[in-house]
């Protein structure tokens, strides 16, 4: 699975689509994007390339986790969904995930130390067996009605509710695979964390954080 924010997708759409490659895109209510998914592209525009990918044969896969609870969550999502699912092609839609917004303890208390005022954790949230969250009647009631939503568009096998984001742990998750095989086989394994890396052909309008870091740099903007 390739998780994505990026729209930048014409390399893709030069190769003949692969079966097992998931192009996964993470979701959220534009009004929600647009003030916590900082320099990202908005929520338009992914859902533009997705659908661009699936059309032209890509099997994709739609990420609404972590589910972010405020004020009229409810018609946010069921609108997303609606403006995702229309005009797309179904058959390429490879599975569709929804999740809550958790946090170990200790990463909630770094988090929300060094960003006090992050509108993330502007609603109250609930501490249980060292996973801070919105808690479980909050959770469930989201859960429910994502389903909901989501089963008016699609079959309920391609839909897996993910009761944490498997973002961080998947890449946990390889990089044990990739020490145990190290161990086990005793053959030289690397593993390689890419960060924010950056080139000539990268857009300065790409929505990622360094070309905009550029941009700003070359107009001279703070």
């Amino acid at each position: 699975e390739l998780r994505t924010k990026s729209i930048v997708s014409e390399t893709l759409l030069k190769w003949s689509p692969i079966s097992n490659c998931i192009v996964a895109y993470s979701l959220s209510p534009s009004n929600l994007a647009g003030v916590l998914d900082n320099k990202a592209p908005s929520i338009e525009r992914r859902v533009k390339a997705l659908k661009t990918l699936a059309k032209n044969g890509w099997p994709v896969g739609l990420r609404f986790d972590p589910l972010i609870y405020c004020s009229g969550w409810e018609n946010l999502y069921s609108e997303l969904i609606q403006d995702i699912f229309t005009d797309i092609n179904i058959d390429k839609v490879h599975s569709v995930s929804h999740g809550p917004l958790r946090f170990p303890k200790e990463m909630y208390k770094k988090i929300t130390s060094l960003y006090p005022d992050d509108k993330l954790f502007s609603f109250p949230m609930e501490t249980k067996g060292g996973i801070v969250s919105y808690g479980k009647d909050i959770e469930q009631e989201m859960s429910l009605f994502l389903q909901s939503e989501l089963e008016k568009y699609t079959t309920k096998k391609k839909i897996e509710f993910i009761p944490r984001s498997v973002y961080d742990e998947s890449k946990r998750f390889m990089e044990s695979i990739t020490m145990a095989y190290n161990n086990f086989h005793n053959v030289d394994t690397r593993i390689v964390r890419i960060f924010n890396t950056y080139g000539p052909r990268m857009r300065l309008n790409d929505g990622r954080a360094l070309p905009a870091f550029v941009g700003q740099v070359l107009r001279n903007e703070d």
